[in-house]
């Protein structure tokens, strides 16, 4: 059987390795790239091995394009937020994170770990800004 690999564009200078990464782990697999409408320059730098589909930039029509790609892996270049979250509703079982060293990394969890991960890191960071602001107005020295 042959799998679907798709590797999702964001802005950075390591696509071109995140490309020849899924080339080397999955040799037999078919790569599609996502990429932004209207990025003549990338489709040119790609292999001809590697299939080429445009979607506009709006995440829902991201998302539509992944599904229907119905993909077996899943690339993405960052682990941000909104990464995450896109990696985990694009229905692809295998999902992974290349970084900037060419090295793939997995991104584990569905969308309900994701985005209960998503709501702790924001909590812990809203309750590390009360105690610094809690912190600076009990200890800040009087006004002369």
């Amino acid at each position: 059987m042959t799998k679907r690999v798709v590797i999702l564009y964001s802005q950075s200078d390591h696509f071109s390795r995140a490309v020849e990464a899924m080339q080397s782990a999955l040799p037999d697999a078919t790569l599609t790239a996502l990429l932004p409408t209207g990025r003549d320059d990338l489709k040119n730098a790609l292999p001809e091995r590697v299939e080429v589909v445009e979607t506009p930039a709006q995440a829902l029509a991201v998302i539509r394009q992944l599904r229907a790609l119905d993909a077996d892996a899943l690339c993405v270049l960052y682990p941000s937020p909104r990464l995450r979250v896109l990696a985990a509703l694009s229905g692809a079982r295998v999902r992974a994170c290349c970084g900037e060293d060419g090295k793939l990394r997995p991104l584990d969890g569905g969308l309900f770990s994701v985005l209960a991960s998503l709501a702790s890191q924001r909590l812990r960071g809203e309750v590390r800004y009360a105690w610094l602001w809690l912190f600076v107005r009990i200890t800040r020295a009087p006004r002369p």
